[in-house]
């Protein structure tokens, strides 16, 4: 049976400072090394399926060496790039020891942090487009993408719609695609920011009278599915106005 998965990602490391520069020239990346369509000193790196790509100081385990600078606070393992199996968005993960890897954008409001209690977050070519190793940002890159699941969101639209929408709180998901609609909302295919993997999101129209009544029932019955079933179909009202559902792989597809 042929699988779902997009193409795998790839994308350069486009050195942002001197020291990103060292990395790019550094004789242990040279399986990585390769200039970009404009000539640039970059690594490249693309990921394959349960694969992961480590930065790190430590040379025996860290695909990608980052020398170990005084002041720079590098660990052995500082940082990896993953992709999510069902998606193939990618996920960088922060694993140092102070957890100084950070992800950030010309446009602030295209810059999701990593955050607890994953410490971990997609990065893509419509937002988390750089990187910062290290106490202060010591090591800064650029992605440059050759292949990105998220592009695909980005062809559609203006740039990515985050949610959910109306909340104080960090975004938790990017819209990929409405599924459907209906009298009392609509739902749509959507990635988890924190994870990269497909879930489904419905969002109400509106939470007044008997609609919220609605709104309410519905989360209890899924909940009683859940309990069931002991499947993956946690749910949780998240504010008045949104409610958020993890459902199973094979139902958001």
């Amino acid at each position: 049976m042929a699988s779902d998965r997009p193409p795998n990602p790839a994308f350069f490391l486009l050195p942002l400072n001197k020291t990103a520069e060292e990395v790019v020239s550094h004789s242990k990346n040279k399986r990585y090394y390769w200039p970009t369509e404009n000539e640039r000193p970059a690594l490249y790196v693309t990921i394959e399926p349960g694969a992961r790509i480590t930065l790190g100081s430590d040379s025996a385990v860290a695909d990608i060496f980052l020398p170990k600078k005084e002041g720079a606070e590098i660990s052995g393992e500082h940082c990896s790039f993953t992709s999510a199996w069902d998606s193939g968005a990618v996920v960088i993960h922060d694993t140092s020891k102070r957890r100084n890897t950070e992800v950030y954008d010309d446009q602030h409001f295209y810059s999701i942090p990593i955050a607890k209690p994953s410490y971990t977050v997609v990065v893509s070519m419509g937002f988390n487009r750089k990187i910062g190793i290290g106490h202060k940002k010591y090591y800064r890159f650029e992605l440059h993408w050759h292949a990105d699941i998220i592009e695909e969101i980005l062809t559609r639209t203006r740039g990515p719609v985050f949610g959910p929408m109306g909340s104080d709180s960090q975004p938790r998901y990017v819209r990929v695609a409405e599924l459907g609609t209906g009298a009392f909302g609509s739902v749509y295919k959507a990635v988890n920011i924190a994870n990269g993997e497909y879930f489904a999101v419905k969002r109400f129209h509106n939470l007044e009278g008997s609609a919220e009544s609605y709104a309410k029932r519905e989360v209890q019955n899924l909940k009683a599915i859940h309990r069931g079933t002991q499947k993956q179909h946690a749910v949780g009202l998240l504010n008045p106005t949104h409610m958020y559902g993890k459902v199973a792989a094979d139902k958001t597809r």
